[in-house]
């Protein structure tokens, strides 16, 4: 490693899809063995992403990572093997939920999926979902979300039919909720979800700094879409992938000069911090 490494600690932090993940979800070779070095030489590596732990930690896991994560874009942060660590998690009521399924129904939308740590609530079955939200080892319930959500929840998925009705949706939130609002995302624009308006992968990546007693100069990140937009915007130093959203790459330091399909960490960081092959 050279000077800068030995000196200095730094904070990384890595959205998943699209950006540490391959087109085939898998971890680019070199982009692995550098985060792991990273690691071991005393830099916090971890992960941000709107997947749920159970997802999350598969990845950990690859990396063979044994620190903090942050998943549903922020409304949770872990260590599980850091028992000083306080767990930080969001819940969303119910009550808020079922008001708005209530105010438009159910009929314009092909699909929901809703979860806790146990259970996923489905408004129809589609294998598709499967590839996106890991139903293994959960309960399962089918049908109106409406009649089955008995609990609050971490995350709230919608899939629009189509988007005649996304700005009536936008401005109720805004007329109903102080801090619930509409995400779109950006490959898939007829799927939305609720967030937290105080609460991103930007906030919690500040609540693992001062945790670990970095400052904003040692706070590296990269992301793709516009749900990292905020760590984008707030890192000391940021990289959006080639591959990303045209949007985020307004607020990025810099932009990878190769994709997540072409080990675009590995070259953006050995560029940074100046490391020979």
């Amino acid at each position: 490693m050279n000077e800068l490494l030995q000196n200095q600690k730094f904070l990384l932090v890595f959205d998943l899809d699209g950006t540490l993940l391959t087109s085939k979800q898998t971890i680019a070779l070199k982009t692995k063995k550098l985060l792991q070095e990273l690691s071991k030489a005393g830099n916090i590596v971890t992960i941000a992403s709107g997947r749920p732990p159970r997802s999350v930690h598969q990845y950990h896991a690859m990396l063979g990572l044994e620190g903090p994560y942050i998943g549903y874009n922020g409304a949770i942060i872990d260590n599980p093997y850091d028992p000083d660590f306080k767990q930080v998690r969001k819940w969303i009521k119910k009550e808020e939920i079922l008001s708005f399924l209530h105010h438009f129904g159910e009929d314009i939308f092909a699909n929901m999926m809703l979860e806790d740590d146990t259970d996923q609530f489905y408004l129809k079955e589609n294998e598709a979902y499967t590839y996106f939200f890991h139903p293994e080892g959960m309960n399962i319930h089918l049908g109106s979300v409406m009649e089955n959500l008995d609990r609050d929840v971490m995350t709230c998925v919608l899939e629009l039919k189509d988007l005649s009705h996304k700005q009536e949706m936008l401005d109720y939130m805004a007329s109903h909720y102080d801090n619930l609002s509409l995400r779109f995302w950006f490959n898939a624009p007829n799927f939305a979800e609720f967030f937290f308006l105080d609460t991103n992968k930007a906030t919690s990546i500040y609540k693992l700094a001062d945790f670990y007693h970095i400052d904003r100069a040692h706070i590296i990140a990269f992301g793709d879409a516009m749900n990292d937009y905020q760590m984008i915007d707030s890192a000391g130093v940021s990289f959006v992938m080639k591959n990303g959203s045209p949007e985020l790459k307004k607020y990025g330091t810099y932009i990878t000069k190769y994709d997540n399909d072409h080990e675009g960490i590995y070259h953006a960081l050995k560029e940074f911090f100046q490391l020979e092959d």
